[in-house]
C-alpha cells in the first residue's frame, strides 16, 4: 500500500504545480496597470497590454499615457516613454531626435495619439516626426562612390553632458578594405576615435568605395573644410569644447599615401629621418645618427627625394612627422617578431636533424 500512496501524492503535486503555473502565465499575460510620476511630479498613469493575437504579436507594446492639455512638444520632451516589444524598455526624447525604437513602434504611437482631441496636429509617420530626408548624398568621385558622415553630428552623439573633458582629441584612421578576393573593389573608410573617454566612439567621417585609390584632393576637401571650421572649439550641449588632432594612426602603405610620399621599401622612403637607404636583399637604412625630419621641412619640402607631391594634410595644425607614429602591428608584431620567430623556428628544425643523424 505504500507505493500506490506515494504515486497518488506526487500526482497531487504535479496538478498543484500546473495550476500554479497556469495563473502565473495568467497573470502576466493580462498585464499590470500602475501609476507613476513624470519630471514635474504630476501623475502619470501607464498601462501594459500585451499582444493578443499573431497580427500584433511583432508590433511594440503601447503604453497608454493620460496627458495633459499643455502642447505634445513640451510634453513628450519631459516624459520618458517607455516602448518594447519583449519587456526592454528604451527611451524617447523629442526634438531632440534621439530615439531607440523601431519606426514601426513609433508610427503605431502617433496614430494613437493623433486620436487624442489636442494632439489631432502631431504627424502620422515616424520620418515625418525625425525629418528623414529623401536623398542620400552619395558622389562619384574618381572611378568609384564617395559619401560623407560628417564629424560634428558624431560628436555630439558621443560626447556626453557632464563628463570633465575640455578638450577633444581626435585620432583618425585611413585604410584600404577589400571587399570581395574576385575582385578589386575596395573600401577607403575615414574613422574617428575621440581619445581619453571610455566609452567605445568610434564612428565614420567619410567612405569611399572604388576599384582603386581615391583622389587624395577630393576625398580629403570636406574633411579638412569641417576641421578648419572647428578650430576655434565646438558647443555640445551648452558646453564649449576645444578641439585637438592628436594623431593619425595608418599602416605603412596607407600612411605614404595620404603623405603623397615614397614608399617605405624606396632608396629615401625613411618618414622619420633624412637618410638614403642601400639594397641588401632588402632596402636597409644603416646609418643610425642620420638627422631627423622636421614638421617645417616637411611642409616646406626641403627633402625633395622624398616627397612625390602635395598633400591636403599639410594645411592642417598637425605635425607632419610626429602625428603619424610607426604602425606596431606590421613594424614590430608583423616584422621584427615574425622574422626572429622563423629564424627561430628553422634553429629548432636544424638541432633536431642533427641531433637524429648523431643517434
Amino acid at each position: 500500500m505504500v507505493l500506490p500512496l506515494c504515486c497518488g501524492f506526487n500526482r497531487h503535486l504535479r496538478i498543484l504545480w500546473e495550476l500554479m503555473r497556469y495563473y502565473l502565465l495568467y497573470f502576466l499575460w493580462c498585464g499590470v496597470s500602475w501609476t507613476t510620476k513624470d519630471r514635474k511630479n504630476q501623475i502619470v498613469s501607464i498601462k501594459m497590454f500585451k499582444p493578443t493575437s499573431k497580427a500584433t504579436k511583432n508590433r511594440a507594446v503601447k503604453r497608454r499615457l493620460n496627458l495633459a492639455s499643455q502642447s505634445v512638444a513640451d510634453k513628450v520632451k519631459e516624459l520618458s516613454l517607455t516602448l518594447s516589444n519583449e519587456g526592454a524598455t528604451v527611451s524617447l526624447f523629442y526634438p531632440t531626435g534621439l530615439l531607440n525604437i523601431t519606426h514601426a513602434a513609433l508610427t503605431d504611437l502617433l496614430k494613437w495619439l493623433k486620436t487624442q482631441p489636442n494632439l489631432a496636429d502631431l504627424p502620422s509617420d515616424a520620418r515625418t516626426l525625425l525629418r528623414t530626408g529623401t536623398s542620400i548624398g552619395i558622389e562619384t568621385m574618381g572611378e568609384g562612390k564617395f559619401f560623407y558622415f560628417g564629424i560634428t553630428q558624431n560628436l555630439e552623439q558621443c560626447i556626453k553632458g557632464g563628463d570633465q573633458l575640455n578638450e577633444i582629441n581626435l585620432q583618425f584612421n585611413v585604410d584600404s578594405l577589400p571587399l570581395y578576393k574576385s575582385s578589386n573593389l575596395l573600401f577607403w573608410p575615414i574613422l574617428c576615435k575621440i581619445k581619453y573617454i571610455s566609452e567605445n566612439n568610434i564612428f565614420p567621417v567619410a567612405i569611399f568605395c572604388g576599384m582603386g585609390k581615391p583622389p587624395l584632393e577630393y576625398y580629403f576637401s570636406k574633411f579638412i573644410t569641417e576641421l578648419s571650421s572647428l578650430s576655434k572649439g565646438l558647443i555640445i550641449r551648452n558646453k564649449k569644447y576645444g578641439k585637438k588632432i592628436h594623431s593619425f594612426c595608418c599602416d605603412t602603405p596607407t600612411r605614404n599615401f595620404i603623405k603623397n610620399v615614397l614608399g617605405h621599401n624606396s632608396r629615401f622612403g625613411c618618414d622619420k629621418c633624412v637618410v638614403e637607404g642601400e639594397f641588401k636583399k632588402s632596402m636597409t637604412f644603416p646609418n643610425l645618427n642620420a638627422p631627423l625630419q622636421t614638421n617645417e621641412q616637411f611642409k616646406n619640402k626641403i627633402y625633395t627625394h622624398y616627397h612625390k607631391g602635395d598633400t591636403p594634410l599639410a594645411c592642417l595644425e598637425i605635425d607632419m612627422v610626429k602625428s603619424f607614429p610607426t604602425d606596431y602591428m606590421h613594424s614590430v608584431c608583423l616584422g621584427t617578431v615574425k622574422k626572429n620567430t622563423l629564424s627561430l623556428e628553422r634553429l629548432r628544425k636544424t638541432i633536431w636533424h642533427i641531433k637524429r643523424q648523431f643517434r
